[in-house]
């Protein structure tokens, strides 16, 4: 009994110190890099690395787009992170012009700080740090992790971070947008820049206007999901004693079909889901944001939402669908969003070749899409 005593004390002890270490370790982590937050940083263009299985026919296309899009928002979206700090109180930085890629090559990208130290201290840095960050995706799996390293003027590694699958923050906010990424990279930022410690300041209204319209393009947080959700149950509830507004279906993000709509409302009608009618309004909402189709769906639907706020529906419910093709005319895409009287979202639903019902029905033309939808709504309301 003794010995046991002694066995639980000690493992109780051992279990102490390792936790003790592992404060330290997250207060190490929290500590603020030297001379921040009134140090200067240069943010390099944000790089992002396609990965996934060997190119094939049905990939390379796909990957060369959107590796070609990446590229051109480099830049940009660096600057969207320098929104972010300024939001956070932060103005001390620069975005540089500089290109600067890491290693594509899964085994070369354990050497990405070393690499990039070593280009930093080539250069004539007139700030204080460096800063630059990785986002790996996988063409098939979404977001695998998100890098970033911190460097002096002198090229030296000041801090080094990466957040992937199995990390509690990446995991409960996992980031499947590059915009999520970078604001995971603020948070992870933020004890290694000091940037609670400043206060709060107001940003320029134009940086406010940049800010919020790319927001627009992101999912919402947690919470709404959940607000969704009950929206849903409550459509489920009383569809059919509900009317539905049926607005003409926008196509290839610049252009509506409204003699495509009646089809749309005969199939719903048909079905006895709800009873539909055609809107009286023809929006044109434009789009913007291919190849990346999530942030396609998410402006779009935060789009019908703004305009369902200044066009109060006058329904029960209000459905806007969204259909893409590719130059050759095939059926790229199917979003819909369906409001309720209050302007909230009830479903907001993406389909892409991706998708079993996709596959399964096989649009081929504006028809199919509308068949497309209709099956996604039995899906939701059964």
């Amino acid at each position: 009994m003794k010995k046991r005593t002694t066995l639980l004390t000690i493992g109780l002890l051992i279990s102490t110190l390792i936790g003790n270490m592992a404060y330290s370790q997250r207060e190490k982590k929290a500590t603020p890099v030297e001379g921040f937050p009134e140090a200067t940083v240069t943010i390099f263009p944000l790089v992002q690395t396609i990965t996934g299985p060997t190119p094939t026919e049905k990939y390379k296309r796909f990957a060369k787009a959107v590796k070609q899009k990446y590229r051109a928002d480099a830049k940009g979206e660096a600057e969207f992170l320098g929104l972010l700090l300024e939001e956070k109180g932060y103005d001390q930085y620069v975005i540089t012009d500089a290109e600067f890629w890491f290693p594509e090559e899964e085994k070369a990208r354990k050497d990405r700080a070393a690499i990039f130290s070593k280009a930093v201290a080539q250069q004539e840095l007139k700030t204080d740090y460096a800063l630059c960050a990785d986002i790996i995706w996988h063409i098939e799996k979404s977001c695998q992790e998100v890098y970033a390293v911190l460097v002096d003027a002198q090229g030296k590694v000041v801090w080094e971070d990466r957040q992937g699958h199995g990390d509690p923050e990446f995991d409960s906010n996992f980031p499947g947008t590059p915009r999520k990424c970078i604001a995971l990279l603020r948070s992870r930022l933020t004890p290694v820049m000091g940037l609670d410690a400043l206060p709060r300041k107001k940003l320029a209204p134009e940086k406010e206007k940049i800010l919020r319209e790319l927001r627009m393009k992101e999912p919402p947080k947690g919470p709404e999901f959940a607000a969704i959700e009950k929206r849903l149950n409550a459509l489920k509830k009383a569809a059919a004693v509900s009317r539905m507004q049926i607005y003409p279906s926008r196509v290839d993000g610049d252009y509506t079909v409204p003699g495509e709509t009646q089809n749309l409302v005969s199939l719903i009608n048909k079905s006895k889901l709800i009873k539909a009618g055609k809107a009286k309004d023809n929006p044109k909402l434009e789009g913007q944001g291919w190849p990346n189709e999530m942030e396609v769906l998410w402006l779009f639907a935060n789009t019908v939402k703004e305009y369902a706020r200044q066009h109060p529906i006058d329904s029960d419910y209000a459905l806007f669908a969204d259909y893409w093709r590719t130059p050759r005319g095939q059926v790229w895409a199917v979003h819909f969003v369906i409001l309720d009287r209050n302007g909230d979202w009830v479903i907001v639903d993406m389909q892409n070749n991706h998708k079993n019902d996709f596959r399964q029905i096989n649009p081929q033309n504006l028809e199919g899409c509308n068949a497309l939808v209709l099956k996604r709504l039995e899906g939701y309301l059964h």
